[in-house]
C-alpha cells in the first residue's frame, strides 16, 4: 500500500488540472479580436458549453437581430434592446431562458452582465467585434473561477472525508 500523499502534491494537480482545462476551452476567437494572435491548439480546441452551447446562441447569434425574435428570448424588448445596443441587465429566466438552476441563473447573470459592463454596455451580435469578444472572455473567466473555486471545494472536502474514514487520498484528485 502506498504511504500518505502530501496535500500540496494534491493541491498542485488539482490546480494544473483547472488550468490546463481553461486553456482546452479558451474561446480563442475572442483572444484573436482582441490581441490579433491566435493560440496554437490545443488551447481552445475543446467544446465549451459556457460559450458554444448557452452563451453564444443567446447573445451571439447573427439570426437574433434581423427579425428581434427567437425561442430563446422570453421578452423581446430586451431582445430588441440587445440588438440596438441598449445597455441594460439582462437576467435569465425573466429576458431568456436558461435550462439551468437558480444557482447557476445567478452565476450567469452575475458572469454576463459583468461582460457587458466591461464591455461598455455594448452587447449583442451586432455590437462592435472587440466588445462582443471582452463580453465574452469576461462571462468565460468569471464562469471558469466558479468552476474553479468549486473544484478546490471539492477536493478539500474529499480530502477531509477521507481523512475521517481512513482511506487512500489518491482518489481526491478523481474528479478532475
Amino acid at each position: 500500500m502506498p504511504g500518505p500523499v502530501d496535500k500540496r502534491v494534491v493541491v498542485a494537480v488539482t490546480i494544473a488540472s483547472l488550468a490546463l482545462s481553461f486553456l482546452l476551452h479558451l474561446p480563442t476567437d475572442a483572444v484573436t479580436t482582441l490581441t490579433g494572435y491566435t493560440p496554437p491548439p490545443p488551447i481552445g480546441s475543446v467544446y465549451s458549453d459556457i460559450i458554444a452551447g448557452v452563451y453564444g446562441p443567446i447573445f451571439e447569434d447573427p439570426s437574433l437581430c434581423p427579425s428581434a425574435t427567437s425561442d430563446r428570448w422570453i421578452d423581446r424588448a430586451a431582445l430588441q434592446d440587445l440588438c440596438r445596443g441598449v445597455p441594460r441587465f439582462y437576467l435569465p429566466y425573466r429576458d431568456y431562458v436558461l435550462e439551468y438552476p437558480p444557482l447557476v441563473g445567478a452565476l450567469w447573470a452575475l458572469s454576463t452582465n459583468l461582460g457587458f459592463a466591461a464591455a461598455g454596455l455594448r452587447a449583442g451580435p451586432e455590437a462592435p467585434a472587440e466588445a462582443r469578444a471582452v463580453a465574452k472572455l469576461v462571462h468565460y473567466a468569471v464562469q471558469s473561477a466558479a468552476i474553479g473555486a468549486a473544484a478546490l471545494v471539492l477536493m478539500r472536502e474529499l480530502w477531509r472525508v477521507s481523512e475521517k474514514a481512513g482511506l487512500s487520498r489518491l482518489y481526491v484528485i478523481l474528479p478532475l
